[in-house]
């Protein structure tokens, strides 16, 4: 094969053509006649930063990756690497009202894109930690264990440790306090989200839920209380079973105090329903709540006037506090839980569907008519549709002006393929990207084009979800760590 221009239109070939494989005399075939389910197969295990960079440098490539999904599914690693893993199993769309803030000619392959730089951490696992970390500092024992290991750990999986979405008080007497707090704060500005929903009169045959993508600037959770049998049940040496839901501030006791005892956090209590703020002594407020009850805690913020409005739920419905809620300071609180019993708690951030539903709507509306606060918070809202994968021929008409940059890609697609790197798969899956003997390269990937269904088709893994497990982007050297995960300061970063 002799080396030649791109042409004009693309030769498409079967995946698993009987060509030989390349020999040391052979010229190994350019970006542009490789089949666009080849070229997207391999562009599956570059690392964000690096398809960016071909994206910007290639035509071709920024054609390609229009029709298949890897832009979704490096949102998706993403998502899972900073805050939960999604289930692949579960369709993701981006919500109407986000799509409205891109010009209406954004590929939505770019739209996840852009999204993928701009996810930050919020709350989205229990940090048991915090709460073992503070227990040092008293006599009585606060071991509070995340029921997730335990349940990993049954099942033999001890490669990762799974963040907490269920957990419990372990000690041996009851009649103290201690809280658990999330992982993250509710953010003091408009963020991305993704938030698990019911899919109503959902086809048999088809999922019941779906994730969404959306940007707000309040944050909602949700715990569900019941029973726990233990083979050695605590001792109670005072006060009765109680759990509680609320909010505080990074530097609350997470020991010996509950959920609004404190000016620094807002608590509903289980045992009495009373709403606590600052003092011990709680008002009446909601009804109360034990084992098979679910309550929520929610921060609504109001960015026109940078106020915030702390409000509570029970059982799906919103308990009422005036026409926003119970005003609190507009910074970042924490999502807490106190416990004072043996029962086992499960927390709620978005990867499940909200037993009050009706937040979801209302979060995502909190962008409708906010340009000018949405251009200053979000940093990728401004970049321009033309510096990525949306670039057409007609901004690209000097071909003279693409030859370098054509042959730049390829010889970053040479190097993937024929460089003596033997390439895994990070969180998307669990094989190597390698050379078959007929020269087809790994497995058939269908395009976006030829799916249109709305469903998602990505090989995320939704395991454990550690810092340790994901690493942001979907490729490893096999002899080698993950490099850095894409920044999180809403550039495309392409060189």
């Amino acid at each position: 094969m002799e080396s030649s221009s791109p042409p004009s239109k693309r030769h498409r070939a079967n995946v698993s053509s009987s060509a030989s494989p390349p020999t040391a005399a052979m010229t190994p075939p350019s970006i542009a006649e490789l089949p666009d389910v080849v070229l997207g197969h391999i562009l599956s295990f570059a690392f964000a930063r690096d398809l960016e960079a071909m994206t910007t440098a290639s035509r071709v490539v920024a054609h390609a990756l229009s029709r298949f999904p890897l832009w979704r599914t490096l949102f998706r690693q993403r998502w899972a690497a900073l805050n939960f893993p999604l289930d692949p199993a579960v369709p993701l769309e981006i919500d109407e009202r986000l799509r409205a803030l891109f010009p209406k000619s954004t590929t939505e392959s770019r739209m996840f894109q852009l999204l993928a730089h701009a996810v930050t951490p919020v709350p989205a696992y229990a940090d048991t930690a915090a709460t073992m970390r503070y227990r040092r500092d008293t006599w009585m024992d606060h071991t509070v264990v995340s029921l997730s290991e335990d349940a990993a750990s049954k099942a033999g999986r001890h490669r990762w440790r799974p963040r907490a979405l269920d957990f419990a008080f372990n000690g041996r007497f009851l009649g103290g306090d201690r809280c658990v707090r999330a992982n993250a704060p509710f953010q003091t500005t408009f963020h991305v989200q993704v938030l698990c929903v019911r899919v109503p009169d959902a086809a048999k045959d088809q999922p019941k839920a779906k994730y969404v993508v959306g940007v707000a600037a309040s944050g909602y959770f949700e715990l569900t209380v019941s029973k726990r049998e233990r083979p050695q049940p605590s001792h109670r040496v005072g006060g009765s079973d109680m759990t509680a839901i609320g909010v505080c501030e990074q530097r609350f006791n997470l020991v010996g105090k509950q959920p609004g005892w404190t000016s620094t956090s807002y608590g509903y209590h289980g045992d009495d329903g009373h709403f606590f703020h600052g003092s011990g002594e709680g008002r009446h407020f909601g009804p109360s709540f034990d084992v098979g009850d679910t309550v929520g805690c929610g921060v609504r913020r109001s960015m026109r006037d940078l106020r915030s409005f702390v409000f509570f739920t029970h059982t799906g419905d919103l308990i009422p506090a005036g026409d926003r809620g119970i005003e609190c300071g507009h910074e970042e609180w924490f999502p807490v839980v106190g416990l004072d019993s043996a029962n086992a708690i499960h927390v709620n951030y978005g990867q499940e569907p909200f037993r009050y539903d009706a937040i979801v709507d209302e979060l995502f509306d909190e962008c409708r008519g906010m340009t000018s606060i949405l251009a200053d918070q979000l940093q990728w809202y401004t970049i321009s549709d033309s510096d990525g994968e949306s670039s057409s021929d007609d901004e690209r008409s000097d071909e003279s002006s693409d030859t370098g940059d054509e042959d730049d890609a390829d010889g970053f697609l040479h190097h993937m393929l024929f460089g003596g790197r033997r390439l895994e798969l990070g969180a998307g899956g669990g094989g190597a990207l390698m050379l078959g003997d007929d020269g087809s390269v790994g497995s058939e990937l269908e395009s976006e084009d030829e799916e249109n269904d709305g469903s998602d088709t990505d090989g995320d893994d939704d395991g454990g979800g550690s810092e340790q497990e994901h690493t942001g982007d979907n490729v490893r050297e096999n002899d080698a760590a993950a490099t850095a995960a894409p920044g999180t300061d809403g550039t495309v970063g392409a060189a």
